[in-house]
């Protein structure tokens, strides 16, 4: 079910859902989380219906091709739909280098490689290939591109100098459509609190706690340009819909947990910062279990033991310091 179908019957999708939530939220992550934390005190939380019938939330995918925008439009359209613009990180200009060798090498039999990696430049080539009739390969450089870390100037010599000085100013300021789905992704993650569903991770579980994030989500991608689609699965309030999600977040942050662990174990250094960022993380962690206890109506002591004795570490850690 596309967010464009659903619209057509002159609702949004949440409130044709049911949920009654505002139209914005906070801006920043910070104030999200606090939110979120804020609608799972209230005495009773109440699922959203769809049709009549309660959802424990949505699975959803996007397909987004054909949006290449400038970054500063892009960071614009975020904050229209109630979406924090720090979630769109500036290019690097390095990386538009990359993009404007890989666009200006397309083309048959003709490729790109990176061939050296300094401290103060990068050097990149485009080459052609050619096989004769013995089956022999010989390869001829058409372009050889150096660009100054420092200054972030390029130096382009061969066939193709003009096209890539040009695609680089252009993708220094551009974002693309995989850029954009980056983002979409960083957001159903953080902000929509999602959990991965099944092993090629292009599905997510959005809980209906963070309904108007849902909402965001779904006017931003019908606010895109090009092609852009949502595609959203209501998951109905049933035993069996419970226990799979259950299953799929224990498994989730059970590995989070895990990893958070050995990489705690396995560094012998440590700051007062290091240490704040991982009791940052691991409340985070707790929030989403909390979160989903709520939604899914389960308990999860023993994942929020494991967090309180490694905050209890660190905090160690931080005395000792």
């Amino acid at each position: 079910m596309s967010t464009k179908n659903i619209k057509a019957t002159g609702t949004t999708t949440l409130g044709k859902l049911g949920a009654k939530v505002k139209s914005k939220t906070p801006k920043t992550a910070l104030a999200t989380v606090t939110q979120t934390v804020a609608r799972q005190a209230a005495a009773k939380f109440e699922l959203p219906k769809y049709e009549g019938i309660p959802v424990l939330g949505w699975i959803v995918r996007w397909d987004v091709r054909n949006c290449n925008m400038p970054h500063a439009d892009f960071c614009n359209l975020l904050e229209a739909h109630g979406i924090s613009k720090d979630l769109a990180q500036k290019t690097l200009d390095k990386n538009a280098v990359i993009r404007a060798t890989k666009e200006a090498a397309k083309g048959k039999d003709r490729f790109h490689r990176k061939v050296a990696e300094k401290d103060a430049e990068s050097a990149f080539v485009i080459a052609s290939t050619e096989v004769d009739s013995t089956n022999d390969v010989t390869f001829d450089q058409e372009t050889k591109v150096i660009f100054d870390k420092k200054t972030h100037a390029l130096v382009v010599e061969g066939a193709q100098k003009d096209v890539i000085e040009q695609g680089y100013e252009k993708f220094k300021t551009m974002y693309t459509s995989s850029q954009v789905r980056t983002v979409i992704l960083r957001y159903v993650k953080r902000e929509c609190k999602a959990l991965t569903v099944g092993d090629l991770g292009s599905l997510y579980f959005i809980p209906a706690t963070n309904a108007p994030e849902m909402e965001n989500l779904q006017s931003l991608v019908d606010a895109m340009p090009g092609m852009a689609e949502l595609i959203v699965l209501p998951q109905p309030d049933t035993s069996k819909t419970r226990s799979s999600m259950w299953k799929v977040m224990t498994d989730e942050l059970q590995s989070e947990i895990t990893r958070q662990e050995k990489e705690l174990n396995s560094r012998a250094d440590v700051t007062d910062k290091m240490m704040e960022t991982r009791i940052q993380r691991y409340q985070e962690i707790k929030n989403k279990v909390e979160m989903y206890e709520t939604v899914l109506n389960g308990t999860a002591s023993e994942m929020k033991e494991q967090l309180a004795k490694l905050t209890d570490t660190v905090r160690a850690k931080l005395v000792e310091e």
